[in-house]
């Protein structure tokens, strides 16, 4: 990734996080205070305007600390992108968006492999290597532990047991939102377009 393209990264990032949410909580603390000053003088209260801005301090900051705790929960922003043409199989790049931070990972698989695992894990299959890999089945034996592989490294997977390869992995909270998007795309879903 070149300079241009992290600084444009980092300036998503801060927009997402912080620019978006901030005037949010300002317009909706200004709206409070538009109602709860009439209604306090309608109620006759002492200090209506007092009573209207402790309501709208009130209102943006909830707004704020819900909207803070709305971007830790989705943790993960993905985006497939078209297969890297540097690569000799098909992979998916994906975008990660981990407490502001973007990485990618690359995972070794096209589309609708990626569709097929995810439908399949979200209706309770495991990701053992018997269950996607052989004949009639989605994966080779060599690029699943691949895609297994490269699930760990970014943090959307983990190890049931890490001295233990066989016992297999699990999915994370981010792999699950992950599979969840996969398993969302449409038939006509178009990889470089489409944001998560």
């Amino acid at each position: 990734m070149d300079d241009q393209e992290e600084n444009q990264v980092d300036h998503a990032n801060i927009v997402a996080a912080v620019k978006i949410p901030l005037l949010q909580s300002l317009v909706s603390g200004l709206l409070v205070l538009a109602f709860a000053v009439p209604a306090g003088y309608l109620l006759d209260l002492n200090r209506p305007w007092a009573v209207g801005c402790l309501a709208a301090a009130a209102a943006s900051g909830l707004f704020w600390f819900g909207s803070v705790a709305t971007w830790r929960g989705s943790v993960y922003c993905l985006r497939a992108n078209e297969p890297d043409q540097h690569q000799d199989q098909e992979v998916v790049r994906v975008e990660l968006l981990d407490d502001n931070k973007m990485t990618y990972a690359h995972l070794p698989a096209n589309i609708d492999q990626l569709k097929t695992l995810a439908a399949g894990v979200l209706s309770g299959a495991t990701l053992s290597e018997i269950t996607w890999t052989g004949a009639g089945r989605p994966f080779s034996r060599a690029q699943f532990a691949e895609l297994r592989a490269e699930l760990v490294r970014r943090g959307l997977a983990v190890w049931n047991n890490p001295s233990t390869p066989a016992r297999g992995i699990a999915l994370t909270r981010g792999g699950l939102a992950a599979m969840r998007t996969f398993a969302s795309m449409g038939p006509t879903s178009s990889p470089t377009t489409t944001r998560y």
